[in-house]
């Protein structure tokens, strides 16, 4: 009940935020400090509630199950104590273990940060990979909650956003500026613009380049 009625009043919000935001925007309502402002409050909501909306997707469209320590105990032992001896030593949370009932071996994690954090594990995993292996592939996941990966890709993609927000603001709608100053605005958004661009493909570089550090710490 609660969760259906979280959801059910914040996608309704969201609504409501859509139409008021495109409204300010057609009238020329909406300043570009707002607008910067809006898009960085956003990324930090969906940041601390997208994991829970992530969580419930899975429930319902994979069946997935979150385990308790203890089921998690029982039904794999040697794993449990395995990411318990790398939480403590990297001094993180233990994350919520979450199993989905299917043959492709897999496993990711998502959340906002160590506090949060859950990998998913799949009946795969487990049916064609040997010990060894498993603790390999769930080594690699605990790496960048480790790594505090969640934290670094959303300001990565927030600081993304922000430079296309600029570019609309300024050089893809035009503004309420007139003359030279008007001109140079424009110039900033172009500039902006570049800057997305280019910044695209660096996040993406970043994020290999978190992927890689995550196989190093599983290696370790």
């Amino acid at each position: 009940l609660v969760t259906a009625s979280i959801y059910t009043l914040g996608l309704l919000f969201g609504f409501l935020g859509i139409i008021c935001y495109a409204a300010l925007y057609a009238t020329d309502s909406f300043s570009w400090a707002l607008l910067l402002g809006v898009v960085v409050v956003f990324n930090i909501v969906v940041w601390l509630i997208g994991p829970w909306f992530t969580a419930l997707l899975h429930k319902w469209l994979y069946k997935m199950k979150f385990l308790t320590r203890e089921e998690f105990r029982a039904q794999f032992p040697e794993l449990e104590a395995f990411m318990e001896k790398v939480c403590t030593e990297q001094k993180i949370k233990f994350p919520r273990v979450g199993f989905i009932e299917d043959n492709n071996p897999t496993a990711y994690t998502f959340g906002s940060a160590a506090f949060n954090a859950r990998v998913i594990l799949t009946r795969g995993l487990f049916t064609y990979l040997t010990e060894e292996e498993v603790e390999a592939v769930v080594a690699h996941e605990l790496g960048h909650i480790a790594h505090s990966d969640f934290i670094v890709m959303a300001v990565a993609s927030t600081i993304i956003q922000l430079f296309y927000a600029i570019f609309r603001m300024f050089a893809g709608r035009g503004n309420k500026s007139s003359g030279d100053k008007k001109s140079s605005l424009q110039y900033v958004g172009l500039v902006a613009y570049v800057f997305y661009l280019i910044g695209t493909y660096i996040v993406l570089y970043l994020n290999r380049v978190r992927e890689s550090y995550a196989d190093e710490f599983s290696a370790h």
